[in-house]
């Protein structure tokens, strides 16, 4: 497989949908480097990312991986399209029986050749079980646009500890959404102060204005 012919094909593909690497970044929850590296064939995204790298540029992931590989390697790529399909069995499976809570070995073995409607299916799957204590075990493998969902629906519930739990994962505008909320809801002084950490400076100003009102 020639990397560099798959790094010039995801350059050009960024640049006709108008998005920066920056951009790219953010919504893989990547850094800029990283995909600089990629699109100079120094090396290529994790499996996990191609099928969101699809979406962004319009495209589909045969024809990422088309733009450097082989006959043999097209075979490969239709295996793998197989696997992902075996995928929807193997998570409706980990989750049927609803009082078990030992799923996290398999979670760990399967994750990283979820698609993003898989992995959303998963998060979906854990909310409803009130197992947002092992949100950890896949909240690094969801993009942006997952990310937001997520804190939409632990904010709805109010499961603040979830949240702080995994405080470190969400982007900036996520923690906007955050004290957002609070200005809205005014939970008790107790809750926010251990947020508050992980504010800056606007958002921390924020969120004393709530109380020295």
């Amino acid at each position: 497989m020639d990397i560099s012919n798959i790094g010039a094909f995801l350059r050009t593909a960024r640049k006709t949908q108008g998005l920066t690497q920056g951009q790219v970044a953010d919504q893989l929850g990547v850094s800029a480097q990283a995909v600089s590296k990629w699109e100079r064939g120094e090396n290529l995204p994790d499996v996990v990312f191609f099928p969101d790298l699809a979406k962004m540029y319009n495209c589909s992931v045969e024809a990422i991986l088309g733009a450097g590989r082989g006959e043999g390697e097209r075979q490969f790529e239709k295996l793998l399209e197989r696997m992902q399909k075996q995928l929807d069995d193997v998570i409706e499976s980990i989750f049927e029986d609803e009082n078990s809570t030992d799923y996290e070995y398999a979670l760990d073995e399967i994750l990283p050749y979820t698609n993003p409607a898989q992995r959303r299916d998963i998060m979906i799957k854990m909310l409803e079980r009130n197992e947002s204590r092992n949100l950890d075990m896949i909240i690094g493998f969801l993009g942006n646009e997952l990310k937001t969902e997520l804190l939409m629906r632990l904010l709805a519930e109010q499961d603040y500890e979830a949240i702080e739990d995994n405080i470190l994962a969400f982007a900036r505008k996520h923690r906007d959404a955050i004290v957002a909320h609070f200005e809205a809801v005014q939970p008790e002084p107790e809750i926010i102060e251990n947020f508050m950490p992980f504010f800056d400076k606007n958002q921390t100003e924020r969120i004393r204005r709530i109380y020295n009102e």
